[in-house]
C-alpha cells in the first residue's frame, strides 16, 4: 500500500517498503504550446486571428486530499506499518556479516539496495510472506544450514532482527544430538502468539516466527532467502509450548516439481519424514532433558491444514506489528 505525498505542482506516489522504494513523479503541467499565427490571407488564418486572445496557461495545482489535513487514524497508521512489496526478487537481498563467526557478537544482517546504498532490513517484518500474492509458495529465511550444529536464530529483540547464534548462560548453543537433517528456518511475517491457546493441544504459541523444515537436497547458507513449496505440518510440543513446524521444499530443488504433498515426499525422500520427526522428539535428551511430544499423536498434517496454520500465524503477526495486540513481550518490531 503506497503512502501519498502531495506538493505544489507535483504529484508523487511512493510505494514505501524496506525491500525497495519505487517513486514515480508527475510534475506540474508544462506551459501550454502556443500557436503563433502570423497575418495571412487564408480563410483559416483570418478566422483564428478573429478569435479572442487565449488566457495564459495556468499551472495546475493537484487537489489535496482532505485526509492530508488531519492526523492519520489508528487504522491508517496500522496500514502504513504493515505496508510491504509483494513482488520481490530474492536476488535483491544480500547478507552483511558482522563480528567473527563462532562468537557471541556474530550477526548476519539482511540488506537490500536503496538507490546507491545498501540498507538493512528485518527478515521477520520486511520480507513478504506470500512473494507471489498467493499461498502456492512462501518466502523462507534459512537460519540453520543442513548438516550443521550451531543453533542460529532470528534475534527477535534486536533492531532489524539479525540472525545470531543462540546462547545459554553466556555460552553459544549447539545441537548436542547431532547435525540438522534439514535446512531449518522461519517464515517472515508470522508469529506464534503465546497468548493464544490451541484448542486441540491445549498449548500456547512459543513466541517465535513459524518454523520451517526445508527438506531440499542442497544445504543453504544462514540468511539465505528463497521461495518454498508448503507440503505439510508437524505440531511439536516443546516445554509445554506448541511449536509448529512447516514441512516445505525449495521451489528450485531438482525434486520440487515431483513433490506436491507428504505422500510424494515419502516416495522421493524415503523415511526422511520419520527421521525428522524422531530427531525433534529426541534432540533435547542429549542435553539431559526429557523427550518432546507432538500434537495429533505425531501425525504429519496435510498442506491444507498447514496453510491454515500459516494464515493464523500471519494474522497474529499482523496484530502485533500494527499495535492491535500489545507488545508485552517487548519484541523488536522494526
Amino acid at each position: 500500500m503506497g503512502a501519498m505525498e502531495r506538493t505544489p505542482g507535483a504529484f508523487i506516489t511512493t510505494w514505501s517498503s524496506r525491500l525497495n522504494v519505487s517513486v514515480r513523479s508527475f510534475r506540474g503541467a508544462p506551459a501550454a504550446n502556443t500557436l503563433d499565427v502570423r497575418r495571412g490571407n487564408s480563410e483559416r488564418e483570418r478566422f483564428i486571428l478573429a478569435q479572442p486572445p487565449l488566457r495564459p496557461a495556468r499551472r495546475v495545482q493537484p487537489i489535496r486530499d482532505w485526509r492530508d489535513q488531519r492526523p492519520a487514524t489508528v487504522k491508517e497508521q496500522r496500514s502504513r506499518a504493515l505496508s510491504t512489496v509483494a513482488s520481490l526478487s530474492v536476488g535483491d537481498v544480500t547478507l552483511e556479516h558482522v563480528g567473527a563467526e563462532g562468537t557471541t557478537s556474530y550477526r548476519v544482517y539482511l540488506r537490500v539496495a536503496r538507490g546507491d546504498r545498501l540498507e538493512r532490513i528485518s527478515p521477520w517484518h520486511d520480507l513478504p510472506l506470500f512473494p507471489r500474492g498467493n499461498a502456492e509458495t512462501l518466502l523462507f529465511v534459512n537460519e540453520i544450514p543442513k548438516g550443521t550444529r550451531a543453533k542460529m536464530e532470528i534475534a527477535k529483540d534486536e533492531p532489524q532482527n539479525p540472525i545470531k547464534q543462540d546462547t545459554k548462560k553466556g555460552a553459544l548453543r549447539f545441537y548436542e544430538y547431532g547435525p540438522s537433517l534439514i535446512n531449518y528456518g522461519a517464515l517472515p511475517q508470522t508469529w506464534e502468539d503465546p497468548a493464544v491457546v490451541h484448542t486441540e493441544s491445549g498449548c500456547s504459541g512459543d513466541n517465535d516466527p513459524l518454523d520451517v523444515i526445508e527438506i531440499g537436497s542442497q544445504a543453504m547458507p544462514t540468511g539465505a532467502v528463497y521461495e518454498v513449496k508448503p507440503l505439510g505440518m508437524l505440531g511439536l510440543i516443546d516445554s509445554g509450548e506448541l511449536d509448529w513446524k512447516l514441512i516445505a521444499i525449495r521451489t528450485e530443488d531438482p525434486k520440487a516439481a515431483l513433490i506436491q504433498g507428504l505422500s510424494d515426499m515419502e516416495e522421493h525422500f524415503p523415511n526422511l519424514l520419520h527421521q525428522v520427526r524422531e530427531w525433534f522428539r529426541l534432540y533435547k535428551t542429549a542435553e539431559g532433558k526429557g523427550e518432546n511430544t507432538y500434537a495429533y499423536n505425531g501425525k504429519a498434517l496435510d498442506v491444507s491444514f498447514a496453510l491454515q496454520i500459516v494464515r493464523e500465524a500471519h494474522e497474529n503477526w499482523r496484530k502485533l506489528k500494527s499495535g492491535e495486540r500489545a507488545n508485552t513481550e517487548q519484541l523488536a518490531l522494526s
